[in-house]
């Protein structure tokens, strides 16, 4: 709200304009200037206001890597974008164990992916019942195991994986400033053996049937196990204890609260 005040202005004779008068027109400028300014501001508002997604409703979404694809005339294999998992982006030193995950639309971690079928790279064949439905039954007694072996270096990063194939589903979005429907937010329980455990996961989506199509999308790390880790984190979610001084021998820590 602008207010304006005026004074008296005598017309006996014709006396010269007083300062004020001389800055008049200078001030009906600046006037129409922040008019002009106020406006231009209430126009980008509703512009802005008219762009802003409903973020109470997911909307289907088309898979970035496919679109790129499409956008590139390349063929896109009908299995674009259907397969998602984790792989593990570091050595593990044995073999992979991935007790229960849970897949996210949303960096909120509250739009989950559709039942799907589970799916993972090879299964330890030793313990072939530690299949990947293990990892999506609800059941942190249970677990996907994958084929790696301590003598043979363990798993290697990016050869093991354990995800899901959502078919026909359509991916979701109802993130604010994306455009894409791509897994947006990990849930994890690792085992609580450091030797089968990975600091560092991968979500990957894959372009065609093969194995080798995979795609990162994300990278997550400062994980571990026997506990179920969130990725992204929570704000202000991840602490650590660092050792100030030299130890002599290997650090060991019974218990922290």
């Amino acid at each position: 709200n602008l207010l304006f005040f005026s004074q008296p202005f005598r017309q006996a004779g014709r006396r010269a304009p007083t300062e004020a008068g001389r800055r008049a027109p200078g001030s009906r400028s600046m006037l129409r200037w922040l008019g002009g300014v106020a406006w231009l501001f209430l126009a980008l508002l509703a512009s802005v206001e008219g762009q802003i997604k409903d973020t109470t409703v997911p909307v289907e979404a088309e898979v970035e890597l496919c679109a790129n694809l499409r956008a590139a005339n390349k063929t896109v294999d009908l299995s674009c974008g259907t397969k998602w998992g984790i792989m593990n982006s570091v050595v593990v030193l044995e073999y992979w164990e991935v007790h229960e995950m849970e897949m996210f639309w949303d960096t909120d971690c509250t739009l989950p992916l559709p039942k799907g079928v589970p799916i993972s790279s090879q299964v330890m064949t030793t313990m072939l019942e530690h299949e990947a439905d293990m990892a999506w039954d609800g059941n942190l007694e249970t677990r996907f195991t994958s084929n790696c072996r301590i003598l043979l270096g363990g798993c290697s990063p990016y050869t093991v994986y354990v995800g899901k194939n959502i078919g026909s589903s359509i991916p979701l979005n109802r993130e604010p400033v994306e455009t894409w429907g791509q897994v947006r937010c990990v849930r994890l329980f690792q085992s609580e053996n450091t030797t089968r455990q990975a600091s560092s996961v991968s979500v990957v989506t894959w372009e065609n049937q093969s194995e080798d199509s995979f795609h990162v999308i994300y990278t997550y790390s400062d994980l571990s196990g026997g506990a179920w880790h969130t990725r992204p984190a929570v704000e202000e979610a991840l602490w650590r204890i660092w050792n100030l001084v030299p130890t002599d021998r290997p650090w060991q820590v019974a218990e922290i609260m």
